[in-house]
């Protein structure tokens, strides 16, 4: 084992000042969060200084209009994505992971619904590198579907070209971690034990690795938790509420402070359940046409969850 030794009184106040940037950051004035950045400096995973404009503060979607209304797409921090079985929250997932790899980002995704494809993944890698003429060598074609270009937009196509590049689908894969705990107790073990040590290795590595490395590997940038209602829904019933309650916020805590002290956006998918007789009653008399058979649905794991997200 070998150890290294601070030699001066120059590296230890570099030292002091890593440590202070990390823990204890400058504040940032209001200007300059408003627009995005995040105030004049930040330190990258080994603690050296990155100007604020090389910063991506917002993953994009994808899709222009959703970006538009999340303002550049989705922001460091925690956003929870909500919607009935089958709408396209994990595809959306899938494609955050092959966008974020385009900007040079890895990902991470936790999957407790043991649901995920990596054909699937490795499709929609394929196609949207296809669709702007990006080399596909990785992917056997034959496998993959065919993109409809002419559901794009011309204005989306030329924002897309404008911002970098999507990578080949092999390298979209090498930057995807998957995680898939069975139970809550795996999921916290996951997020609280394991997750921001692997963060900090992965980074180091990206930051470490020989220009001449055959596989590239990216900073992690985004975290996918898909989903956090599956293993609360069944691992607790009526009586463990209080459990529950805590595994959530235990939860939401770590995530808080990894996305913010290491900028990274943390994606939750959550389910919906059935809104409260009283109020289902209530909505379907005022809002539902007569012999309509729309059935109101809320956000899943009640209001102790709904504090712990940062957008909705």
């Amino acid at each position: 084992m070998t150890f290294s030794f601070l030699q001066s009184k120059a590296e230890c106040a570099e030292l002091v000042r890593r440590i202070l940037a990390i823990c204890a950051p400058a504040p940032s004035s209001a200007l300059s969060l408003l627009r995005g950045g995040l105030g004049s400096s930040a330190m990258n995973s080994s603690g050296a200084d990155v100007p604020s404009d090389s910063i991506r503060t917002r993953l994009p979607t994808g899709m222009l209009l959703l970006d538009k209304c999340l303002r550049g797409g989705f922001r460091v921090g925690i956003t929870e994505l909500i919607g009935r079985a089958g709408v396209g929250k994990s595809q959306l997932a899938m494609q955050l992971c092959v966008i974020a790899a385009k900007y040079e980002m890895g990902s991470i995704y936790i999957d407790t619904e043991k649901k995920m494809s990596i054909r699937r993944l490795r499709e929609v890698a394929n196609a949207r590198a296809k669709a702007f003429d990006t080399s596909c060598a990785g992917v056997d074609s034959a496998e993959s579907f065919q993109y409809q270009n002419t559901a794009t937009s011309n204005i989306e196509e030329m924002d897309e070209m404008q911002d970098g590049r999507y990578k080949d689908p092999s390298v979209v894969l090498e930057n995807i971690i998957i995680h898939s705990p069975g139970s809550t107790k795996e999921m916290l073990s996951v997020v609280c034990e394991r997750l921001e040590e692997e963060i900090l290795m992965r980074n180091d590595d990206a930051s470490s690795q020989p220009k001449t490395c055959e596989v590239t590997k990216f900073p992690v940038g985004l975290i996918i938790l898909d989903s956090i209602a599956a293993p609360a829904r069944r691992d607790f019933g009526v009586e463990t509420a209080p459990q529950r309650v805590a595994a959530l916020f235990q939860t939401a805590q770590m995530l808080k402070r990894i996305a913010d002290q290491l900028q990274i956006a943390v994606v939750v998918i959550n389910q919906v359940g059935m809104i409260g007789e009283n109020l289902l009653s209530h909505h379907m008399t005022n809002q539902c046409p007569a012999g309509s058979d729309f059935v109101s649905v809320q956000a899943a794991l009640g209001s102790s969850w709904h504090h712990c997200v940062s957008t909705r």
